[in-house]
């Protein structure tokens, strides 16, 4: 079984426990072309927020994901896709 890993940084905001730095966060898919779009919008996200684009639709949308896997914080690096095989060994 194969699935498809999309991984970025990320950088979160302290959230009251020292906590604020760099992260790394990944998204499993199934097939190949629903991780390319979500690398799409990760990079094109990435880039509004460098150009410092903060009134885009995808600059808004950035924000609400990553308030949804952490406490507050911007996208800092491009997305790469990696191909995972998963083999269960019994």
């Amino acid at each position: 079984m194969k699935i498809y890993k999309v991984e970025f940084k990320y950088y979160q905001y302290n959230s009251g426990l020292a906590d604020n730095g760099t992260y790394t966060h990944s998204c499993d898919f199934d097939n190949i072309e629903e991780a390319k779009e979500f690398k799409n919008k990760i990079d094109t996200a990435y880039e509004a927020y460098r150009n410092e684009d903060y009134q885009s639709e995808i600059y808004e949308w950035m924000t609400n994901f990553i308030a949804d896997i952490s406490y507050g914080g911007f996208i800092k690096s491009k997305a790469k896709i990696f191909e995972v095989t998963k083999i269960e060994i019994k």
